[in-house]
């Protein structure tokens, strides 16, 4: 999937953000409409100190932590 394929079909809120121990975060995803194919999330986590300001800059050293949901079922609401 290249990066302009998800920017046209994609819309996700928010981007970045930081969650804390014990606390959820409600992200909002949302496909338009296209071809239809075997989509798939990823998220990528990484533990970060309290100091800790800007969720962007906290991904730019070392490795984060990677989870993939394939979006393997049509849903419709």
């Amino acid at each position: 999937m290249t990066s302009a394929w998800k920017l046209l079909y994609y819309s996700v809120s928010p981007v970045m953000d930081f969650v804390d121990a014990g606390k959820y975060l409600t992200i909002a995803v949302v496909r338009s409409k296209g071809p239809l194919k075997k989509d798939k999330i990823v998220l990528c986590s990484k533990q970060v100190s309290l100091d800790e300001k800007d969720a962007a800059e906290a991904f730019k050293t070392g490795v984060p932590n990677v989870d993939v949901i394939k979006m393997d079922q049509r849903i419709r609401v």
